[in-house]
């Protein structure tokens, strides 16, 4: 029973590590046929203070994903580019949010 339990877990991890090597090559594709691709949000992400690292990072979680891009159309690049590839990812636009 436990060894069963132990192949079902190692077979996960392989899933989840093959679809993050998908989605990395994805992304680094994505990145040299769209301009206006950012990077993911953690990657841009940078703290004032080194020491609120793990704060922001906590903090900002659920976003940390997600995909930065500089307009709608570059968002729209992005989607088809992913769909393309049966991928699903946030993309969060920079034209979208408020200015100060």
């Amino acid at each position: 029973m436990e060894s069963e339990f132990q192949l079902s877990e190692i077979e996960a991890e392989k899933q989840i590590k093959t679809h993050d090597a998908k989605i990395q090559q994805a992304l680094k594709e994505l990145k040299q046929r769209c301009r206006g691709y950012q990077g993911q949000f953690f990657e841009l992400v940078k703290p004032i203070n080194p020491s609120y690292d793990i704060a922001v990072k906590v903090c900002l979680q659920k976003c940390l994903r997600m995909l930065v891009v500089d307009t709608a159309e570059s968002a729209l690049v992005c989607s088809d580019f992913l769909k393309e590839r049966n991928l699903s990812m946030e993309v969060l636009v920079l034209d979208n949010v408020p200015d100060r």
